[in-house]
């Protein structure tokens, strides 16, 4: 009888355990389901974004940069620069107002075909009347601009971030560009170039008790050569400033006087600094020889003080 009694138990303890395995499997297995599912759903969610990410960037692609009232002809592309070496004129332009390009190609209100362009300096233009405003709702968008004046070139980098990503990696770019500016010429470009400073080594020219003696030494460096002239240069002046369109060389300097009025005249032939940007280096500026004399004079320190 007993042994009977502990048969039976053993049975109900077996039955027991094998139930809640299975359950316990089938518990598993339902999770196991659900991740596959859920799995399955993210992939198939990332697949969607990546497919629209696809079509966007290739709505993106088709844009054309174009002018609207604006005679480009008559203009260098640098004017529309972010930081433009040839300044001539900062009103309604990017250097002049950071939202230029924002203002220019994003609209508070939905424009016709007919519209576009009409009282913008430029327009992205698109062949399925799509405007930019498109993507404002999904991504942050900003706008830098470079130019070649070699060439006649503007270049447009419009940079789209995904507002719900934190990923820097989910974040690109678009480069558009526009021929047929006005293209670098040494008359124009000499209207902004000139020196803008030369500080004098005060604790260097010390050395001299008058005007005489300084002069006397400079003409002594002078007749030794360009080397000894421009090492005398460099020492008795601490630094050398000129705009933003123009190179100065030490080396290219000459010294010329005005005893009765203790000037010293400093004559140089300047270099041109030429925004020349690529597609592949869009900060590219270039120097490029001149016949650009620029003349800049300063007083002689009485008593050297």
């Amino acid at each position: 009888m007993k042994n009977k009694i502990i048969k039976f138990g053993f049975l109900i303890l077996l039955t027991s355990f094998i139930s809640a395995s299975i359950i316990g499997g089938l518990v598993i297995s339902k999770k196991n389901i659900d991740k596959k599912v859920v799995g399955t759903e993210n992939n198939n969610n990332k697949l969607e974004e990546k497919k629209n990410n696809y079509i966007e960037k290739d709505e993106i692609s088709q844009f054309k940069l174009e002018t609207g009232k604006l005679d480009k002809k008559e203009v260098f592309a640098s004017k529309y620069a972010n930081n433009p070496t040839f300044i001539k004129s900062s009103f309604n332009t990017p250097r002049g107002d950071s939202s230029f390009w924002k203002n220019q190609l994003i609209f508070s209100r939905i424009l016709q075909q007919n519209e576009l362009n009409k009282d913008k300096l430029f327009g992205l233009n698109h062949p399925k009347n799509i405007i930019l405003n498109k993507f404002t709702d999904k991504f942050k968008i900003s706008f830098n601009s470079y130019a070649n004046d070699l060439e006649g070139i503007l270049y447009l980098k419009v940079t789209f971030t995904p507002k719900d990503s934190t990923k820097l990696s989910d974040q690109f770019e678009h480069i558009f560009s526009l021929n047929g500016f006005k293209k670098y010429n040494e008359n124009d470009f000499s209207e902004g170039m000139f020196i803008k400073n030369i500080n004098i080594n005060k604790e260097n020219i010390k050395q001299f008790n008058n005007f005489n003696a300084f002069i006397d030494e400079y003409n002594k460096a002078n007749s030794q050569g360009e080397e000894k002239k421009s090492e005398f240069i460099n020492k008795m002046f601490s630094s050398f400033d000129s705009s933003p369109t123009a190179s100065l060389d030490s080396k290219s300097i000459n010294l010329e006087f005005d005893k009765a009025n203790n000037k010293i005249i400093f004559k140089s032939i300047l270099k041109a600094l030429i925004n020349a940007s690529t597609e592949k280096d869009l900060n590219k500026i270039i120097s490029k020889e001149t016949s650009i004399e620029a003349k800049f004079e300063i007083t002689y320190p009485s008593n050297n003080s």
